[in-house]
């Protein structure tokens, strides 16, 4: 399954982004938090491909890392992303946004900011 991660234009040095979990995970360890029923810690690493009509960002690679703190299906995620535009560049930075969680999905809505970037 393929991450989709929509994103505003490059030039944008903060923005804002709606997601939906849809990308592999390569690590995704949860832990139960004994504070109050149904409190979630989610530590992931997710990997795929973006999907946009604009073509610097069409068919990048992207990996994030977040963690996600849950508590009855509603919570926080924050974490750290790369863009891997082949040989063109690579850009990278912070994520953070709440999540609104079922047993189909996962959704985040939030704000993002590049940190750094080559190319």
């Amino acid at each position: 399954m393929l991450h989709r991660h929509h994103l505003p234009r490059f030039s944008s040095r903060l923005g804002q982004f709606r997601k939906r979990r849809a990308g592999k995970f390569s690590r995704a360890p949860k832990f139960a938090v004994s504070d109050q029923s149904n409190h979630e810690l989610n530590l992931a690493e997710i990997g795929g491909t973006q999907k946009s009509s604009d073509e610097k960002w069409n068919n990048a690679a992207i990996t994030y890392w977040g963690i996600t703190d849950v508590v009855g299906g509603k919570g926080s995620q924050r974490g750290y992303f790369v863009n891997d535009h082949g040989v063109d560049s690579r850009d990278w930075g912070t994520f953070e946004g709440k999540v609104a969680a079922n047993d189909a999905e996962i959704t985040v809505e939030g704000k993002y900011q590049f940190t750094g970037g080559s190319g």
